[in-house]
């Protein structure tokens, strides 16, 4: 009777965990989908490895995000020193 118990919380916990594994799955596959149109426009490097993001410019929109990545590491950089 013990085993039996054990296989169903085994199993619950199984299908939780792979409801959220398909959910996340979901969740990338829905936003790659949706990204996929930006990036006919302009190029990976050009996302990665530009600066400035402005899409709402009047002449030509900029979408970089090294700035945004830079400021990340760095601020994670700062919370591991107070950290340690």
């Amino acid at each position: 009777m013990k085993k039996y118990k054990e296989r169903i919380i085994h199993g619950f916990f199984f299908l939780n965990g792979m409801t959220v594994v398909l959910i996340l799955l979901g969740i990338f596959a829905l936003l790659l989908y949706t990204a996929l149109p930006a990036f006919r426009e302009i190029s990976l490097k050009e996302f990665f490895l530009t600066a400035v993001w402005n899409p709402d410019s009047y002449t030509e929109p900029s979408y970089g995000i090294l700035s945004m990545v830079v400021s990340t590491f760095m601020i994670t950089l700062g919370a591991l020193a107070i950290a340690i």
